[in-house]
Parts: structure tokens; sequence; C-alpha cells
């Protein structure tokens, strides 16, 4: 259970504000993705017809959403990293590569595209210190807090459903700070976003600022 939800800029006051953000738009990405997928609302037929009607629009329907996603995402690549002078950066185009994101990136650009928004993590590489791990992340899990004034973020959530443990689990990020959380073993479907439902488990230090990047 959450003790500190009352308390502004709080982890636990972050995890349940942000969380119910997420989940506010669920159905807005379910509507912009039925949209890019070509599944858009069909027009109203006539009452004595309405199946026959809707059958046949189906059929004629063309996907034109899906053509202009993909005609952009098809133009977007990243040929080159520099530092802040301009100059090729060696070691990031080395941590680029190591990602894999010349295939991965246009994961990003599809789902920002068709979906308004996605998202990169950004944190220390599990089995290699040296170098960091940079995840490709949906905009149905991962949502940033900007400040108003700078737009410079001040908080980020990653909540999932973790089918393998059987319970929902969520990390939240503050300013070099990783916070994480999960309920009670439960069934998939719409995580709760009441105080009484997650437990923190974990709090570190990291080095990497809030290191979700929309």
């Amino acid at each position: 259970m959450l003790t500190e939800h009352d308390t502004p800029d709080s982890p636990d006051w972050w995890l349940l504000r942000l969380g119910r953000r997420l989940r506010a738009r669920q159905g807005k990405l379910r509507v912009w993705r039925d949209y890019y997928r070509g599944h858009h609302p069909l027009p109203q037929g006539p009452k004595k017809a309405t199946e026959a009607y809707r059958d046949f629009q189906k059929k004629a329907r063309t996907n034109f959403m899906q053509l202009v996603v993909d005609a952009s995402v098809d133009r977007l690549r990243v040929t080159g990293i520099t530092d802040s002078q301009g100059r090729p950066d060696a070691d990031a185009n080395a941590w680029w590569q190591q990602n894999r994101l010349d295939a991965r990136q246009i994961l990003v650009y599809r789902t920002a595209l068709a979906l308004s928004e996605a998202y990169v993590i950004v944190g220390p590489h599990p089995a290699d210190a040296r170098r960091p791990l940079i995840t490709v992340e949906h905009p149905s899990e991962v949502i940033v807090e900007h400040d108003p004034a700078t737009r410079e973020r001040r908080a980020a959530l990653k909540a999932w459903y973790d089918d393998v443990a059987g319970r929902a689990r969520a990390n939240v990020w503050l300013p070099g700070r990783l916070i994480k959380y999960e309920t009670e073993r439960r069934g998939p479907g719409p995580l709760p976003w009441g105080p009484g439902a997650w437990t923190r488990t974990d709090d570190s230090t990291h080095q990497f600022g809030v290191p979700v990047v929309p």
C-alpha cells in the first residue's frame, strides 16, 4: 500500500498521477491504432440492410492512413550521430549500433506517426555496465510529464502486466532516481490506479536524469 500518495512530487504521488493519465489516453490510442490498421468507423447504412451495407463498405474502403504514415516512415533514417559541437561521436554511434537501433528506429517513427507518441528509455545495460541499454517503448505503457516552463522532463512512468509473474509492475523515473512498484497477483486487464493496489519494491539512484525520451 502506498503511504505518500497525498504528498505532491513524491514517487507514490507521481505513480498515481501518471498512471491515471496513462489510463485516460488508452481509448484515444485504440482509435488511432484502428485508423492506422484500416478499421476506421463506417457510415451508417439503411436500417433494413445494415449488415449487407457494412459488409460492402468493409470490402470497398481503402486504408489511406497507413499509406500516409508508412510513406513518411520510409523517409526517416538516422545517418550519423554528432556531439554538441557537431563532430562525429564515436561512442554514441557504437551504443546506437550495439542496441540495433538502425533496424529498431523504424518502430519509433511508425508508432509516433500512427499514435502521436513513442518513446525510448536509456539505462545501464544489465550485462555490461560500460554501455547503455536503449529500448523502444509503446505509448500504451509509457508516459512522461514535462515542466511547463522549461519543457524539461520532470517524471516518467512505465507500467505493464507481467504475465509470467501474474502481477502488474511499474517503474517511476524522477531526476537521478528510479522507483519500482508491483501489485499483488492478479489477472490481465486494465491496471488499477488506487493507493491500495501498489507496493514499492525498490528505490535506487542513477546518472541518467529522467531517461525516458519522447
